[in-house]
């Protein structure tokens, strides 16, 4: 693998110094299938997206930079230069900003989207209105990728008895951080209420390695195993 990246970092340079920015774009491409946790292939192809005229392709590219790094000063300066001028202040609602247009928002204003659909998804939530609140703390992460509105979005998921969407939400983001240890204690207790014992085991497991003195893993751990040994 180590041999791959380095061959797809040569290609990458030299389609640099050629100013080959479709040959930039492409091998860029190439790097974030085998490296997607790595940010200097959304940087090259935020760049040669920005050479070739593509700003939303490019936009995407240093939303994930900021994702990745998010006092980046590169992706900041980018936002700060082409950023929407259709919503002039922060008191445009949720509703009157058209999702397709992700790309062009400032990282400012998806903050501020972010907090609104957080708010409408914990007034659902103290209802017991949990599918309703699961769609507001998914839009909530999708405007801001917080840990906080993905881990509410997949408990809320699993309370509306959505355990597939609440997982699929779970995994993908610790694919990204697989460090999280609240999406991995989260995923535990949900493959525990599924009946998937080993898999449950894995995620606390997991914690352990993460946190050694984790109690609530510590004790999932020890309950399982009385469980099994009973």
């Amino acid at each position: 693998m180590n041999d791959l990246l380095k061959h797809i970092g040569i290609r990458i340079q030299e389609s640099v110094e050629e100013k080959n920015w479709p040959g930039v774009e492409h091998w860029s491409k190439e790097l974030l299938k085998y490296a997607p946790q790595k940010t200097l292939g959304f940087k090259w192809l935020a760049r040669a997206s920005l050479a070739q005229g593509k700003m939303e392709r490019a936009a995407y590219a240093y939303n994930r930079v900021l994702d990745f790094e998010n006092d980046n000063e590169e992706a900041q300066r980018f936002f700060s230069e082409h950023a929407r001028t259709e919503i002039k202040t922060m008191d445009a609602s949720p509703a009157e900003v058209p999702e397709d247009n992700y790309h062009l928002l400032s990282p400012d204003q998806k903050a501020f989207l972010g907090r609104a659909e957080f708010d409408a998804a914990t007034a659902y939530e103290t209802v017991s209105m949990f599918a309703e609140a699961a769609e507001h703390f998914q839009k909530s992460f999708y405007w801001f990728s917080h840990p906080q509105a993905a881990y509410k979005a997949a408990e809320m998921f699993h309370k509306s008895h959505k355990s597939y969407e609440a997982m699929k939400l779970l995994r993908d983001t610790l694919n990204v951080n697989p460090n999280w240890i609240e999406g991995h204690l989260l995923a535990g207790n949900i493959y525990f209420e599924l009946g998937q014992l080993s898999s449950a085991q894995n995620e606390w497991q997991t914690v352990l390695k993460l946190d050694p003195k984790n109690s609530e893993a510590l004790a999932k751990l020890r309950s399982t195993w009385e469980l099994e040994h009973r």
